[in-house]
């Protein structure tokens, strides 16, 4: 791949430089930042995973490219810092893909060891911890609801098609007669910006963890839609 100073050389943005450009308000960046840096980062997410299925691979650079614009729209990557832009990215899909491998290994165990730690034989301790994953799903559930009700009915359409088993490619729904003028690259980035709006709005929710026999609740959890499929 094209390195930085070849880029600034031949006469081509840098990735720092479009990096900057989108941190100051041109939207036009992202697409060429995801263009230089799709395959890429899919080939090292997918060497990187001990999980191959090209489905998850794909969620991991869903997940990787959701973060790092949010972290430029924070202003989180400073080149004087944090160096060449390459670098800072592939640091954020190593993690990403690190963190979404545990993740999966852990939901692939028995339930009595995901939930060793927490929950003893009795039966009482049992039911209640059964109860309160439904009741965390059932609240997941409502508060995505809410958020895709306030999404124009294209945008919904974008979320849908995608959200399907397996998603509907790019290439295809950009010759939909809901999306006219609009090519893969630019529905990819849509995408990106329509599942950071829904997080944003459902990482805001929380609920009340109440044990058996008790009034007080005893914690506090946040609730985190799991949008990250691509």
């Amino acid at each position: 791949m094209t390195n930085s100073n070849d880029n600034a050389s031949n006469g081509v943005k840098t990735d720092e430089s479009l990096a900057m450009a989108y941190q100051n308000g041109d939207n036009s960046a992202v697409a060429i930042l995801i263009h230089r840096y799709e395959k890429p980062l899919w080939r090292f997410a997918l060497r990187s995973s001990q999980y191959k299925d090209r489905q998850f691979i794909d969620d991991i650079l869903q997940v990787v490219f959701i973060l790092i614009f949010k972290l430029l729209k924070d202003r989180r990557f400073r080149p004087e810092y944090d160096g060449s832009f390459r670098t800072w990215a592939f640091n954020i899909c190593k993690k990403i893909t690190l963190h979404e491998n545990q993740s999966r290994k852990h939901l692939e165990k028995p339930i009595s060891a995901q939930y060793q730690d927490e929950i003893s034989a009795d039966i009482t301790a049992r039911r209640f911890a059964d109860s309160l994953d439904t009741l965390r799903a059932e609240r997941r559930m409502e508060k995505l609801k809410a958020a895709l009700d306030r999404l124009k009915p294209e945008e919904r359409k974008l979320i849908d098609l995608r959200n399907q088993e397996p998603p509907v490619p790019f290439d295809k729904i950009k010759d939909m007669p809901e999306f006219p003028g609009s090519n893969a690259g630019q529905l990819r980035t849509e995408h990106c910006r329509l599942l950071d709006r829904l997080r944003e709005y459902i990482e805001g929710m929380t609920i009340q963890i109440v044990h058996p026999g008790t009034e007080r609740p005893e914690r506090t959890e946040c609730l985190l839609g799991n949008l990250s499929g691509a």
